[in-house]
């Protein structure tokens, strides 16, 4: 009788047991929200956009999933919308750094970087023409 009631507990105890569930991490509250750029390089030539009234770039970014991100960007040159692209961004990280994927983009070379001190999103490349560039963002 003592082996069988040791037998239940041993039982109980084992089907108590189970795996704790993994949680992913969603990044995305981070990058949620309307970006400016601050400045963009192109070919080793920058321009200042702080306090330009003539021209400005925005990225609007909102969260459509875990570490998902639905984007609108756009140029706006004197007041006008002159240019706007849509996409989607899967968000992962690693350590400090965050590795942005731009779903369905089969294009050239191209990066996006988050620099957690700064607060500074980077967007760069080179584009078909071989031209390079990097655009600097903050909300």
């Amino acid at each position: 009788m003592k082996q069988f009631a040791l037998f239940l507990v041993v039982l109980f105890t084992l089907s108590g047991c189970k795996k704790d569930e993994i949680v992913t991490p969603d990044y995305t509250a981070t990058f949620v929200g309307t970006w400016r750029a601050t400045n963009v390089t192109q070919n080793g030539q920058t321009i200042n956009l702080v306090g330009n009234t003539d021209i400005a770039m925005y990225l609007k970014a909102k969260a459509i999933g875990t570490n998902k991100l639905s984007c609108m960007f756009s140029t706006v040159i004197q007041a006008a919308v002159t240019d706007s692209e849509s996409f989607e961004i899967d968000i992962s990280k690693s350590g400090d750094n965050y590795t942005f994927t731009q779903v369905g983009n089969t294009g050239g070379a191209s990066y996006f970087r988050y620099t957690t001190a700064t607060g500074e999103l980077k967007l760069g490349g080179v584009d078909d023409k071989g031209t390079t560039f990097e655009m600097v963002l903050k909300k």
